[in-house]
């Protein structure tokens, strides 16, 4: 529960400082993509997790370079003797008080360099997961939906005629939002709904790592393949089960 807490709170805030203004959004892309869902699975129970029938999914991310200090700049009163560091000549008040202002520029060498660069990542996502269970009777697919929060750390490398790779990892954090299974078993159908949450059918938190590939086709047009590799049992049986998605998506780059 705690680390379900903390991720969270991780996921959010990254989120939110970077809406807030308080960094320097370089890109801004909406995206859809195409994400085949599959899932790993260990346990007592005689099944059989695999592949189902792939989902669509909708993502709106932001990136920024990433920012170090370069350096600091002193600030404040004169000193009415010769100041030991240099800055300030003799006369005026003698209070003495100084204070120390950083400057912070990104590490992006200028674009006609070519050059790679790192940059930060956030994205929020709606993303469909999910697995099919067989069993010797029969199968059943389970469709889980999510809103998921991906931290990535990328390397971007530009090229000529404004096209762009871009390579990231992280960690992502999901909330589960509502589900719904269908099945038949034994010659007979069925189908309902899945719920998340304590005493459920799956847990409410998923949080795993992600893996991306991007290639910017036009200065505006994207095309993005990423790997979820979810590590959280999401099962409240005695059963292990663990998301994982291979995704394709198209993007389009706003800013």
């Amino acid at each position: 529960m705690k680390i379900n807490r903390l991720l969270t709170l991780m996921g959010l805030s990254s989120l939110l400082f970077l809406s807030s203004g308080c960094f320097t959004i370089m890109h801004e892309e909406a995206a859809a993509s195409l994400d085949l869902p599959s899932g790993s699975f260990s346990g007592p129970s005689p099944l059989h997790i695999g592949g189902k029938t792939p989902s669509e999914n909708a993502e709106w991310l932001m990136i920024e370079p990433w920012l170090t200090s370069v350096g600091s700049a002193s600030s404040g009163k004169s000193f009415d003797q010769s100041d030991p560091l240099g800055d300030y000549s003799a006369g005026g008040p003698s209070d003495g008080a100084r204070s120390g202002i950083y400057n912070w520029r990104p590490m992006r060498p200028a674009a006609a360099q070519n050059q790679g660069y790192f940059a930060i990542s956030e994205g929020l996502e709606f993303v469909g997961k999910g697995f099919k269970i067989t069993q010797d009777n029969g199968s059943e697919s389970d469709n889980l939906y999510y809103l998921e929060i991906p931290v990535q750390a990328n390397y971007i490398v530009p090229m000529e005629g404004g096209h762009e790779l871009r390579f990231g990892a992280g960690p992502y954090i999901a909330a589960g939002l509502f589900g719904n299974y269908s099945g038949n078993f034994g010659g007979q159908s069925e189908s309902g709904s899945l719920k998340f949450g304590s005493n459920k059918d799956y847990a409410l938190m998923d949080y795993g790592a992600v893996l991306s590939a991007s290639y910017m086709v036009t200065p505006k047009i994207s095309l993005t393949a990423n790997y979820d590799f979810g590590l959280r049992n999401i099962n409240m049986s005695a059963d292990k089960i663990y998301n994982r998605t291979i995704g394709l998506s198209v993007g389009y780059r706003i800013k």
